[in-house]
């Protein structure tokens, strides 16, 4: 990680990340996680206050370390043990059917080869694990759709390779993943760019 990013871009993240609206939809979409959990792109750590009271232990995967003291005092702060990996997303260091979950939030937008990506996730769940997934994307609306396309390759510059424009459904299609639900809808707190987001549950 760059400078830029651990000491300028990350505090920045975790501010804008760091609403009231947005814990609701973590504590809502973690209320079903189960068994062994993988959380892809730990970032500061703001998932790790909205695991239900059972969680105690996850293991964790990012290009960062977990030494932030954001993420030290939000696991502190949820009595969760983290066993960490330092490694992207496109190469996950894990046996094949390892996990019962697999959570991401906020980190399919910035992942470079993020179909590789979807598909590792899926070979570490064991069979019928459960994908969880919360992230902004693609708008509904052509004039917010043209606004994104045209903005994200500078976006991506400024925002470490953050993609305003993808289409997350889409790429769950895709995927070797069966979509149990999928809801998109708007954080209201969000810029107009962030806004829309996509919320659900996929199976292995």
């Amino acid at each position: 990680m760059s400078f830029y990013s651990r000491y300028i871009f990350q505090p920045l993240m975790d501010r804008y990340l760091d609403r009231k609206e947005v814990h609701a939809l973590r504590k809502e979409l973690l209320r079903d996680v189960r068994g062994h959990i993988l959380e892809i792109g730990l970032g500061t750590g703001h998932n790790l206050t909205a695991y239900p009271d059972h969680v105690t232990e996850i293991t964790t995967m990012d290009v960062e370390p977990d030494t932030n003291k954001r993420v030290q005092k939000r696991a502190k702060e949820a009595g969760i043990t983290i066993h960490h990996a330092l490694i992207t997303a496109e190469d996950i260091p894990f046996d094949d059917n390892a996990f019962d979950t697999a959570v991401c939030t906020f980190t399919l937008c910035s992942i470079p080869d993020v179909q590789h990506a979807i598909a590792e996730m899926h070979r570490v769940l064991k069979p019928d694990g459960q994908f969880l997934f919360l992230e902004h994307g693609l708008q509904r609306g052509a004039g917010a759709r043209f606004l994104q396309n045209l903005i994200t390759p500078f976006w991506k510059f400024f925002c470490c390779n953050c993609h305003l424009n993808r289409d997350v459904k889409q790429l769950l299609e895709k995927s070797p993943f069966t979509i149990k639900t999928c809801e998109e809808f708007d954080v209201t707190s969000f810029s107009i760019l962030t806004r829309h987001a996509y919320q659900g549950i996929c199976i292995k």
